[in-house]
């Protein structure tokens, strides 16, 4: 990628009327809080001028990247970037009788309110979850025993040659937090869901308990991509703890301070700060850059750190685990690279990054 190439993109963007940004800051416009600058954001207003993007991009070899809400990525500083697609304005929504069609853009928390005031229910639990319809599906997002592929019917993407193709849910390997959209060249345009009529006040009761649970028990405060690991459970029951000392200590700090009356009390406040300071000793995580959340050690929290020190963080975590069946959650982008600003920690970055990727790819 090259000015001239990037110069013969912005003559088609204008021919076609299209909305971008030149030099976009990713730092302070991404949900991480990452990154540098992007040297192309793109807007397209449909799924029309979201597909002419990519088909127009492929017929001059330029590298894009589509994005979302950029709630479950980090964006690389040591480099600048080429052409990101946006698809926060791809959010049409169309009501059937029995179904509804969204598109990738739209926001997961709108997408709940527009079912639930209509009185349809099964979609309380994505309440609170950020990010968009697109990657929800590329995550198979959910929490509080919600999916997003529950209600799911099919989805329609563009495939590696920009292909339109729609296909039924049980053909896209949905698991937890995965689908066949992950680490895939593919793009989401649309997804239709099955809609079915629940109480009214029951919904609204659930999406509440929902909303208070998720800000009580998830970081909040500093900018963070939530859980940076998927795990069977726990990811505090995959820390491997060798010292005779910290694992008495553990088992006692659990006995005593996370009981169930305990829990109860601090329920308004709940705080995992003192199994992190035990594990952070043994594992040398306190002497990091980059320190977790207090509530949870599998969310990072950015105090304005570099990219390099994130990852970092997600790789001394990663190191300190057992990782039958973890998996990364978090997404480095490394997509569309324009400049690579600082070759050392552009490769440190990588090769961190690559690792912690082996264990899903094998």
């Amino acid at each position: 990628m090259n000015e001239s190439t990037l110069m013969q993109l912005d003559v088609w963007l204008k021919k076609e009327e299209l909305l971008f940004y030149t030099d976009y800051d990713l730092k302070n416009n991404s949900y991480s809080k990452t990154g540098s600058i992007v040297k192309r954001f793109i807007l397209p207003k449909d799924n029309i001028q979201l597909e002419n993007i990519i088909l127009f991009s492929r017929s001059i070899g330029l590298d894009i990247k589509v994005i979302g809400e950029t709630t479950n990525v980090i964006f690389n500083d040591s480099v600048r970037y080429g052409v990101f697609v946006s698809t926060k304005l791809v959010d049409a929504i169309e009501f059937k009788e029995q179904s509804v069609v969204v598109e990738s853009g739209r926001s997961l928390p709108d997408f709940v309110r527009d079912v639930s005031m209509r009185g349809f229910g099964g979609f309380e639990g994505l309440e609170g979850i950020p990010g968009s319809i697109g990657g929800g599906i590329v995550m198979n997002a959910g929490a509080y025993g919600y999916d997003i592929s529950d209600n799911l019917i099919s989805v329609t993407y563009l495939d590696e040659n920009a292909k339109r193709i729609t296909q039924n849910k049980n053909d896209l390997c949905f698991e937890k937090r995965n689908s066949i959209f992950k680490h895939s060249n593919l793009t989401i345009l649309s997804a239709e869901f099955t809609l079915s009529h629940a109480s009214l006040e029951e919904i609204k009761k659930k999406i509440e308990t929902f909303h208070i649970a998720r800000h009580v028990y998830q970081e909040w405060a500093m900018p963070n991509l939530g859980s940076i690991f998927t795990a069977p459970r726990s990811l505090y029951d995959h820390f491997e703890l060798k010292s005779f000392k910290n694992k008495l200590m553990y088992k006692l700090t659990q006995k005593f301070f996370y009981n169930k009356i305990m829990r109860f009390y601090n329920r308004k406040n709940p705080s995992n700060k003192r199994l992190n300071d035990i594990i952070k000793k043994e594992k040398g995580l306190e002497l990091l850059k980059v320190n977790c959340s207090h509530k949870n050690i599998n969310t990072f929290c950015n105090q304005n750190n570099s990219t390099k020190e994130i990852i970092d963080y997600l790789y001394n975590i990663y190191a300190s685990i057992s990782k039958d069946n973890v998996f990364l959650e978090n997404e480095l982008v490394n997509k569309s690279i324009f400049e690579v600003v600082s070759k050392n920690e552009y490769d440190d970055i990588t090769f961190m990054y690559n690792e912690m990727l082996r264990n899903e790819k094998n």
